[in-house]
């Protein structure tokens, strides 16, 4: 709160539950506390928090990363998909939007 008032950002409830949902993420992924969360946010001046910001920190895999993963499977997937179409005698690449 006081981070935010050095600010001159309003502690607001939006604010509050955007800081909530952000130190939720980190704890499920980090089994850090709020407290915790909430000291490093202090010591570092944020007035908000994204959790990726932490969870860097930590090296924990955050959504670029994360959407890697997202990207390799679905390639995967496509590259299945060709082939059983082919094994259907259909032509192969007559699917490449997929």
């Amino acid at each position: 709160m006081a981070v935010r008032n050095r600010h001159k950002d309003p502690a607001t409830l939006t604010a509050l539950k955007g800081f909530i949902r952000e130190a939720d993420k980190v704890r499920e992924q980090t089994g850090m506390t709020y407290n915790d969360i909430v000291r490093i946010c202090a010591e570092r001046g944020w007035r908000g928090l994204k959790a990726e910001w932490i969870l860097k920190d930590q090296g924990q895999p955050t959504a670029p990363e994360a959407q890697d993963d997202l990207d390799a499977i679905a390639k995967q997937w496509r590259q299945q998909l060709e082939e059983m179409r082919a094994a259907d005698g259909r032509e192969p690449g007559q699917f490449k939007d997929l």
